[in-house]
């Protein structure tokens, strides 16, 4: 199953209610950091009532996702910290960005760093340009930098005849001085720009996921 799954429901009353692999995979990658409930969930995804009542119903009927009595809000299972841990593998630090090489939108960023499969083979099967610019914009990102950390020391596109000093000259020093974490050599900096933050953060990490085949497989068999 390599496209994107829409899962679409029907709310109590008929109104339709749907969510998609970004909405689940941004819930569990929210949730790890700290439980949360249902209206502070809805108001981060940007979804319906409905929408995000079945989102939360589907987690816990795949048991990635349970609630307890009280205030606590949802919570991983452990079937969900696993498969938060295997995107984590791929994911090494994530945020609002905190700079803005797009006007007028916010961003997005996601610092990757691919782990290798057997042979030695990089575990990114997407890394052009292009086709992650796409895959950004059919999940409601406007505009995106993809860039990689050379062994010459530069941040720069992956694509040989494109530079970024070109477009953005002072872009490196800049993101480098804000990050939390360096970038590494062969590393890449994913950052995804739309009209709110929300829409950035869900694109960026299902356009990041969707670059290693092999996780976005773990990640839809874990609710199949």
């Amino acid at each position: 199953m390599n496209q994107l799954v829409h899962w679409i429901r029907t709310g109590s009353r008929g109104a339709r209610a749907e969510f998609t692999d970004a909405d689940l995979i941004t819930t569990l990658l929210l949730i790890s950091q700290e439980p949360m409930g249902r209206y502070k969930l809805q108001e981060e995804l940007e979804l319906s009532e409905n929408s995000t009542k079945n989102l939360l119903n589907f987690g816990k009927i795949n048991q990635l996702l349970e609630t307890t009595c009280g205030p606590t809000g949802h919570f991983l299972t452990k079937k969900g910290k696993e498969l938060v841990s295997s995107i984590f593998e791929l994911i090494k630090d994530y945020g609002k960005c905190p700079c803005s090489p797009f006007e007028k939108k916010e961003h997005y960023y996601i610092l990757i760093a691919p782990s290798t499969r057997k042979k030695g083979k990089n575990s990114l099967e997407m890394i052009s340009s292009w086709k992650i610019r796409d895959k950004a914009i059919a999940n409601n990102g406007e505009a995106i930098l993809f860039l990689k950390k050379k062994k010459t020391g530069d941040l720069d596109f992956p694509e040989p005849d494109i530079e970024l000093k070109d477009f953005y000259p002072k872009f490196q020093r800049k993101i480098e001085y804000h990050l939390k974490i360096p970038i590494e050599t062969n590393e890449f900096l994913l950052i995804v720009a739309a009209k709110t933050l929300q829409k950035a953060r869900k694109s960026a990490f299902i356009t990041t996921i969707s670059m290693d085949k092999m996780l976005l497989e773990k990640v839809h068999n874990s609710y199949k």
